[in-house]
């Protein structure tokens, strides 16, 4: 059985008929907690992959000190169902996280945009790129196991690390 985190800072979109559309998973970071976050490493290789590809990102890079606060909104998760895809809900979802962001005196937020849509969604909210990594030449365990997915590839070439002040 896997626990429910209560969230006061994630968001939800649905339509006419309550069906859910879309979610915004955002997370409130505090710096004495930054770097408490220990814990089992994920038992799944793909799992893994994705956990250090995140970490690589974000390695060396302190967004408290960056931005002199103690406090960071994270853009954790933006997702849209496609049926309902090019219609500026992303956008929309980052708008209003910006504003419970604000609302909970946070100094900065980051975003860790794994696909092109979050990071477009993010752009357009004013957060900018400090780092990409490349899929494809992205090494794990000595292999570059992102580069043969080309299709993805094609459309989510880069991660990136995007963050503004708020």
């Amino acid at each position: 059985m896997f626990g429910c985190e209560k969230n006061p800072v994630s968001l939800t979109m649905r339509d006419s008929t309550g069906r859910l559309v879309a979610i915004a998973l955002n997370k409130l970071l505090e710096k004495s907690k930054a770097h408490d976050q220990t814990g089992t490493p994920p038992a799944q290789e793909k799992s893994r992959l994705l956990v250090s590809l995140l970490d690589d990102l974000e390695r060396g890079i302190d967004l408290f000190a960056t931005y002199n606060t103690k406090t960071i909104f994270e853009l954790w998760m933006l997702s849209v169902d496609k049926t309902f895809g090019q219609l500026g809900i992303a956008t929309a979802l980052a708008s209003l996280s910006l504003d419970l962001a604000k609302a909970n005196n946070a100094g900065a937020v980051k975003c860790l945009a794994v696909s092109q849509y979050s990071a477009k969604a993010a752009a357009k909210n004013g957060l900018e790129t400090i780092r990409t990594i490349d899929y494809a030449t992205y090494e794990f365990n000595g292999d570059k196991t992102l580069a043969n997915l080309t299709d993805l590839l094609a459309e989510h070439p880069v991660a990136r690390l995007m963050a503004r002040r708020i």
